[in-house]
């Protein structure tokens, strides 16, 4: 990956406008990660050493175009950057990517189209009990603004900081594909739970939460496997306070969120797992039980790595046959090898299998020093 590469994915006027304010490269890189620290955070969760590469790669873009600026340019001509408070860093980041109660009244796209069937009023709640006031409705699919498509990749149109995960990896498109072939309509329609259910959906069509089910129905449609999820909402939508005489063309039941102060958290918040997160040792555990049947396919390296082309039938076997496909959004890079948090599991995995130790495993796995 050169500086240009990395140009290319962060805006321009980044590495272009910090530069002429005279910064340190550190307190450049601190602006740029504000802004980004979400992008950034799931980057090191899912590769690490990609993350590390891209953050030198950042800070050699900076002292280049460092280089290239041209002296006579004066401090009137400087963009002013906010100050290192915690509290005026988040308003920064907050202004212009976030919608707020004083400016919700710009994001009313979808009351402005009449192809759009509007219901009853419901509530659900996140994780951690915020409650999410919204309508239901029926909208076109073509109203709805998805954070990838079909195949993983990234829709421009859709707001990045709004989506905490990396939907374009092998394991997202892989769930994308998995529920547009199976559908079930009843779990895309009402449900307490924010995180789970028809789709949360901003005024303005973006999905907050559920993009992962928005982009299986949009699949289901262009597949034409779709027709039961339709039937369902032509039959159930006045359970829904929708009058559905004449539905939209591929119609999709959302929730549209209303008095969200702050979306970007609530996209955070829809992310988070609704079940109890099991500990590395108790995965290992369970892996291992499940590893025997593939551990034929392990390849042995004279540097002792399982990460690579040599194991490739092995690590498909390992994701396939022995993670849960719940558990698979961080576990594979988009080359199609282990993520650090994979190889970790599938080390753990291969560690108990081996020994049979879980004491041993508990201290290698979890405690800071096991010395």
């Amino acid at each position: 990956m050169t500086g240009d590469d990395v140009l290319e994915e962060l805006p321009e006027r980044y590495a272009k406008a910090y530069v002429n304010t005279g910064l340190s490269t550190e307190d450049i890189y601190e602006e740029i990660l504000c802004d980004y620290r979400a992008g950034f955070d799931a980057l090191y969760d899912h590769d690490r050493k990609r993350g590390k590469q891209l953050q030198k790669v950042i800070n050699l873009s900076i002292k280049r175009n460092a280089g290239t600026r041209q002296t006579s340019e004066t401090s009137a001509q400087r963009p002013t950057l906010p100050s290192k408070t915690t509290a005026q860093t988040k308003t920064g980041r907050e202004q212009g990517s976030n919608l707020t109660l004083e400016n919700s009244s710009r994001n009313d796209k979808l009351k402005k189209r009449n192809d759009v069937l509007f219901g009853s009023r419901g509530q659900a709640w996140t994780e951690d009990n915020l409650p999410i006031s919204f309508t239901y409705a029926v909208v076109p699919l073509d109203s709805l603004v998805i954070s990838n498509y079909e195949y993983g990749g990234v829709n421009k149109n859709y707001p990045a900081e709004l989506q905490p995960r990396d939907r374009s990896r092998v394991s997202g498109q892989a769930q994308v594909q998995r529920m547009a072939n199976s559908l079930v309509p009843q779990k895309l329609a009402d449900s307490p739970t924010a995180q789970n259910g028809a789709p949360i959906v901003r005024g303005d069509g973006i999905v907050i939460g559920g993009n992962g089910r928005s982009a299986a129905i949009a699949a289901a449609y262009k597949n034409g496997k779709a027709s039961q999820y339709e039937a369902f909402i032509r039959n159930n939508a006045q359970q829904y306070g929708i009058e559905a005489q004449t539905l939209p063309n591929n119609p999709v039941l959302i929730r549209i969120a209303d008095n969200v102060e702050n979306w970007q958290d609530l996209a955070r918040q829809l992310n988070v797992s609704s079940t109890a997160v099991y500990s590395a040792s108790e995965k290992a555990q369970t892996d291992a039980a499940k590893i025997g049947d593939i551990i034929d396919l392990l390849v042995p390296t004279d540097s002792g790595s399982i990460n690579n082309t040599e194991n490739r039938d092995f690590i498909q076997a390992f994701v396939n046959r022995v993670v849960p496909k719940n558990e698979r959004g961080d576990i594979l890079t988009a080359s199609g090898l282990l993520s650090q948090n994979g190889l970790e599991r599938a080390l753990n995995a291969i560690f108990y299998y081996a020994y049979g130790d879980a004491a041993l495993l508990s201290q290698l796995s979890e405690d800071i020093d096991p010395t």
